[in-house]
């Protein structure tokens, strides 16, 4: 299962969604046919006898839906902090992501595309940007932690 991770070096809050796209089969139909055939006739007229065989196989689906699952909830990232999120291998899975910023969020990934074989890691810059986590920043070195950022309360913000 890939993970993903996100470390906010921004001065205020981010949050993120992972959504997926996942297909749904409502009729599968597998056939199969086998069948025979001969020919025999009398050997004195000139006739020869004959055989055959053949197998056939068939699959249908019926009422194909692609579904777009998005959990209604967003996991928030204070600022200084970092996080780690799985999903699953098996359907494909998108990334949003909105910083805060004036009072209102600000979508910086809009259904960006994870890699559904290796895990993904972006990093919020201090300005707000989003980019692929550095190596150094993965083992902790060039993080902002912003230690007087007091935690965000979603109550106070409404």
């Amino acid at each position: 299962m890939p993970t993903l991770s996100v470390c906010n070096n921004f001065g205020h809050h981010v949050r993120v969604k992972i959504t997926k796209d996942h297909v749904l089969f409502d009729q599968n139909k597998e056939d199969v046919q086998v069948g025979a055939m001969g020919n025999f006739g009398l050997p004195a007229a000139g006739a020869f006898v004959g055989a055959g065989g053949m197998t056939s196989r068939s699959e249908e689906r019926n009422h194909i839906h692609s579904l777009h699952l998005e959990d209604p909830s967003w996991c928030i990232i204070d600022a200084g902090r970092k996080t780690k999120m799985s999903y699953f291998k098996q359907d494909r899975s998108y990334l949003t992501l909105d910083i805060y910023k004036d009072k209102q969020y600000v979508r910086k990934l809009d259904v960006v595309p994870l890699s559904e074989d290796r895990n993904s890691s972006f990093s919020v810059t201090v300005n707000g940007a989003v980019e692929s986590t550095k190596l150094l920043e993965k083992i902790g070195i060039g993080r902002k932690h912003h230690s007087k950022h007091d935690p965000t309360i979603i109550d106070h913000m409404k």
